[in-house]
């Protein structure tokens, strides 16, 4: 499922569809607890996950840069394989968002800093 509002190309859901269902449900958070599957991957950095963590919430508050779990988790597996934070950042994240990229990056150094 893709978050309501977060860019996604979505068409509405047939009638005949809705009809076969007697309750729909509109998410519009994380479906998966995001700190704990992030300290699954990134087990001896929890000052990167947390921050991590405050960069996907502060860029979710503009729905042109709405980071989902995935992206978080792709973040995390380039983390994982050794990249640094911003490294990883730049590859995984802003790529996706390029026409936002300078709000992005300013999102990435009030919780990391700026790079050296």
């Amino acid at each position: 499922a893709n978050p309501s509002g977060g860019g996604y190309a979505a068409s509405p859901l047939e009638r005949a569809l809705l009809s076969r269902f007697t309750a729909h449900f509109f998410i519009d958070g994380p479906m998966a607890d995001e700190e704990k599957v992030l300290t699954s991957m990134l087990q001896e950095e929890q000052k990167i996950v947390r921050n991590m963590l405050r960069i996907a919430y502060g860029c979710r508050n503009n729905p042109r840069t709405m980071v989902s779990t995935r992206d978080l988790v792709q973040w995390a597996e380039l983390v994982r394989r050794g990249f640094n934070p911003k490294e990883a950042f730049d590859l995984a994240i802003i790529p996706k968002f390029a026409a936002n990229s300078d709000t992005l990056t300013q999102i990435y150094e009030m919780h990391f800093g700026s790079p050296v």
